[in-house]
This record gives C-alpha cells, structure tokens and sequence, in this order.
C-alpha cells in the first residue's frame, strides 16, 4: 500500500465549496465524481478572496512500477461538479 498526497491551490468562488481528487485508479473513484476522495482546507475558509490549499491522502494498492496514475480535481459548488486542470 502507498500513500499518496494530493494537493492543490484554489481560491473558493463561496464558502460551502467542497474539492474532491479522482482518477483512473479504482481507489480514487475510478472518474466517478461520486466516488472521488473529498480533500480538507489546510485551514478555515473565511473568505472568497484569498487562495486555500485543499489536500487529500489516497491508499492505492501496489500493482507494480508501469501503472500510470491520472488524475484531476473536481470542485462541487451548489451541488454541480466543476472539473478542474492536473
């Protein structure tokens, strides 16, 4: 098992923003937004004026050295999903 820690800066267009990680790996949801890992604030979000780093830890399970890992963040603003760059 290798834990992996993602990690992006973002400024937050409100205050209920939520940001998830998903990828081509089945243990991050295999691009499934509802089965994508939810990332937490490094701290509060007070403001929609100041950028936050969101991170999220993911277990993925060995399956060797020529796995490729793709992945993309995705934020949920007023329950709609918004896809985001790597």
């Amino acid at each position: 098992m290798v834990v992996f820690r993602f990690g992006v800066i973002l400024t937050p267009e409100c205050l209920d923003i939520e940001v998830f990680v998903l990828g081509s790996r089945p243990e991050m949801g295999h691009w499934d937004p509802n089965r994508a890992v939810k990332m937490n604030p490094s701290r509060s979000v007070l403001s929609t004026c100041e950028p936050c780093l969101w991170i999220g830890d993911v277990s993925l399970s060995e399956t060797g050295t020529q796995t490729r890992l793709w992945f993309k963040y995705i934020k949920s603003v007023d329950g709609n999903y918004i896809w985001r760059g790597t």
